[in-house]
């Protein structure tokens, strides 16, 4: 009888590991993908992408999980951790593209997309998402030019980096354009937060564009943005909002936003390559513009007249038709300015 007890004890043993086993094989399995992000603030770039990629998992029966990285050097154990544990991870930035390949190098059984950057092309299990973020400043650029009464309009950014890069050179560009049109000299000034997170420095700084006699200012800062909202409703002045229509924070004081439906297309890339079908991949790199509406500026304008709405419109067209090629980086923005005159 005591051997039959112990016989049957170790064999309770033996099937309550195997199924604790295939439990942890579900929660860990690729069954699970995990986006990675290094901030635990509100932001809605990250907070869209974050609900894209939730809509995917659940319309799939793939489990989400959300991961935030305690600082730069705790990149790599996230990106390796979620990669051993998931079959698909979106690393929300593109400071995390070093990491991210290291991560893929390790983990070639599960895949990696970095937003906001090319892929390398060489590493296979790496992808990147790059949206033409120039396209929109360039029109929200027009809009601030033509609307404009000191001819003094800003840019502030949150790290000055070639990402932040396509904001305000796209934005530079549209407001010579409409200085153009409107035979007319306009100051564009630029200050960058340094962070993405520093809501006090980003108010600092918009309120001195201000008071130095801006009327208009582009922000592309991430939650620091938020700041310089603030600091447009304590002037009155105009504020252009960035990622979503950032109106209903400061309905008499955002003019408009410059948009990247990033949950849409979160969702999009994340079926694209769990099913392998990589349909709008180009040498691993997704790119959206004006072209498929990913980025655009909202439609409601009650800030501006409708005759101005057209305007930019119209201008919308010719870029998409590449009538007009917007500058993404310094260079090609002098390269620009030289030829409109």
């Amino acid at each position: 009888m005591k051997k039959f007890s112990v016989f049957f004890s170790v064999l309770s043993v033996i099937v309550v590991t195997i199924l604790l086993s295939a439990c942890g094989n579900t929660k860990s399995g690729r069954n699970n993908i995990y986006i990675v992000v290094d901030s635990v603030e509100k932001d809605s770039f990250l907070e869209e992408t974050k609900s894209g990629v939730n809509d995917f998992c659940g319309d799939n029966n793939f489990n989400f999980e959300s991961l935030t990285c305690k600082n730069e050097s705790d990149f790599l154990n996230k990106l390796d951790f979620a990669g051993e544990n998931g079959s698909l991870v979106w690393a929300c930035g593109a400071y995390f593209f070093d990491d991210a390949k290291k991560a893929a190098e390790f983990n070639t059984k599960s895949k990696y997309v970095v937003l906001d950057s090319p892929s390398d092309d060489k590493t296979t299990n790496l992808f990147g998402v790059v949206f033409r973020t120039e396209e929109s400043s360039f029109l929200v650029g027009y809009i601030a030019g033509m609307t404009t009464n000191t001819n003094q309009v800003g840019f502030v950014g949150g790290i000055n980096d070639d990402n932040i890069a396509t904001f305000e050179y796209g934005y530079k560009a549209g407001v010579e354009f409409a200085a153009k049109e409107r035979k007319t000299n306009i100051n564009i000034s630029s200050e960058y937060v340094g962070s993405y997170a520093d809501l006090a420095k980003a108010f600092s700084i918009g309120d001195e564009m201000y008071k130095a006699g801006n009327d208009v200012i582009y922000q592309a800062a991430g939650a620091a943005g938020l700041g310089v909202i603030e600091s447009a409703v304590q002037n009155d002045r105009w504020v252009i909002g960035v990622d979503v229509d950032q109106s209903e924070i400061a309905p008499k004081n955002v003019l408009t936003s410059a948009l990247k439906h990033c949950r849409a297309i979160a969702k999009y890339v994340s079926e694209d390559i769990i099913k392998n079908n990589f349909k709008n991949s180009n040498k691993n790199t997704y790119y959206f513009g004006l072209e498929n509406g990913s980025v655009d500026i909202p439609s409601n304008h009650d800030n501006y007249s409708d005759e101005l709405y057209e305007k930019t419109q119209n201008i919308k067209q010719k870029i998409i038709s590449d009538e007009i090629i917007v500058p993404k980086n310094k260079d090609d923005y002098e390269t620009f300015k030289k030829e409109l005159q």
